[in-house]
């Protein structure tokens, strides 16, 4: 009976060391996969930051050909009314 019982906590105990084994291998998967997903989050905010940055540049520089543009309308209807 002792053999018995001794090959039976063995195998409770190996057990144990296999789940405890996956268990480890499922958490470092889990944490790899959270790792990704934190990076994704990171890259989506730094393009968002790039697109709205760009967006602003564009923005300005929309005014200034407009100013631009304006001012030449005004000088050409300045010298066409001056002839």
């Amino acid at each position: 009976m002792r053999a018995a019982a001794m090959r039976g906590s063995t195998i409770k105990l190996m057990t144990g060391e296999q789940m405890g084994i996956l268990n480890n291998d499922f958490f470092n998967q889990e944490v790899e996969c959270l790792r990704r997903r934190v990076g994704q989050v990171e890259c989506n905010k730094t393009h968002e930051e790039i697109a709205k940055t760009s967006l602003q540049e564009v923005s300005k520089l929309e005014k200034e050909v407009d100013a631009i543009l304006a001012l030449q309308e005004e000088t050409r209807s300045c010298s066409l009314g001056g002839m």
